[in-house]
């Protein structure tokens, strides 16, 4: 599989419609995380799971969503999804479906030598900070405009080339989708 891969979502829509209020005056970057036994788990578990498994063809369950908002012109730093420096319990795909404004969002994928060391944003959310030895080298990179499954276990970021506020739904699964 390449680094992303656009899926088909029916209720795409229903998705955009119940958190595009979120993050009205955001400026740079921000995230909230919902996981557990909480009312979003099961609301997107019905709005996307049929679609996801005929996709992934096997049984996948919600672990995490997170929904990330970025400021006008904001480019997110280089990291890696993880809250370990083993990344144990850390998946390596995530399904992002677009929320709002994500049409000059550019989703880019490094590659180089490198280490990292787990962190905690601003939002108390745990990544893996990149230290490079050589690079980055850009890799790839994807107008993630449509819901899509996208590698998060190699260095990326989101860089959003528009004057508007964007927002992106991030969930991941148990067990990871490939």
């Amino acid at each position: 599989m390449n680094l992303y891969n656009p899926i088909r979502l029916h209720q795409w829509s229903a998705i955009q419609d119940r958190y595009n209020a979120m993050f009205l005056n955001v400026v740079d970057d921000r995230l909230i995380s919902w996981s557990g036994a909480n009312g979003e788990l099961p609301w997107l578990s019905n709005e996307i799971l049929d679609d996801l498994i005929k996709a992934v063809n096997k049984p996948v369950r919600i672990k995490e969503i997170i929904l990330f908002a970025q400021g006008p012109n904001n480019v997110q730093g280089i990291h890696v999804d993880g809250y370990s420096q083993t990344r144990q319990g850390s998946s390596s795909w995530a399904l992002n479906i677009p929320v709002l404004n994500c049409t000059q969002g550019e989703m880019v994928w490094y590659q180089g030598d490198y280490t990292y060391t787990p962190a905690i944003n601003e939002s108390s959310i745990g990544y893996l900070h990149i230290d490079w030895k050589d690079g980055p080298h850009r890799l790839d990179s994807s107008i993630i405009d449509v819901p899509t499954i996208v590698k998060v276990d190699i260095p990326h970021n989101v860089i959003n080339h528009s004057d508007k506020r964007r927002l992106m739904l991030s969930v991941r699964f148990t067990p990871d989708l490939f």
